[in-house]
């Protein structure tokens, strides 16, 4: 454990959701936080308005585009100096993590970079997500019924994300 962090501390959940897949995993590993006996909030970047109650943040964002969710580096950034006295860890859900080729992991651990930056975190994971057709814009519409490799499906492997949030609830 690092000098200065208090065990046992209030941990937030921060996490940067389009169609709300991020969201719901934000919310298993706060959940398994909390089973973990850790004290733990879970709410979107967007509805945070200071940190500086929190032990350790957890950023979560979807991958869009090949890219974090803008509202996610830009809560890091706004709160980049009170995130340099926390514990910070990061996880990323998308759909090219479906396909978890060795380049593919590495092109979605490269889309972590931007958090990295701001702070080191004492840890990160990518998770598949979830591909609802119905639920998006045109032309992403378009582009998943008639041109991506990708079906329809939920891919998140939930067995994963409790893995990893219950061996976060040791490093915070």
């Amino acid at each position: 454990m690092e000098s200065g962090f208090v065990m046992g501390g209030k941990i937030l959940v921060a996490y940067a959701s389009r169609y709300g897949s991020t969201a719901e995993v934000a919310g298993v590993i706060g959940g398994i936080l909390r089973e973990e006996g850790r004290d733990v909030e879970v709410k979107s970047v967007k509805d945070v308005k200071d940190v500086g109650e929190y032990q350790a943040v957890i950023i979560g964002s979807a991958l869009r585009i090949f890219h974090l969710l803008p509202e996610a580096i830009g809560f890091a950034r706004k709160y980049r100096s009170t995130l340099a006295g926390k514990l910070t860890a990061y996880f990323a859900t998308g759909l090219m993590i479906t396909n978890p080729t060795p380049e593919n992991l590495r092109k979605a651990e490269a889309m972590l970079d931007p958090l990295k930056k701001i702070k080191e975190p004492v840890a990160t994971a990518l998770f598949p997500g979830r591909l609802k057709i119905s639920r998006l814009e045109y032309p992403w519409r378009f582009y998943f019924r008639r041109l991506s490799p990708i079906a329809e499906g939920d891919y998140r492997d939930w067995d994963a994300v409790k893995k990893w949030a219950v061996e976060l609830a040791g490093k915070l």
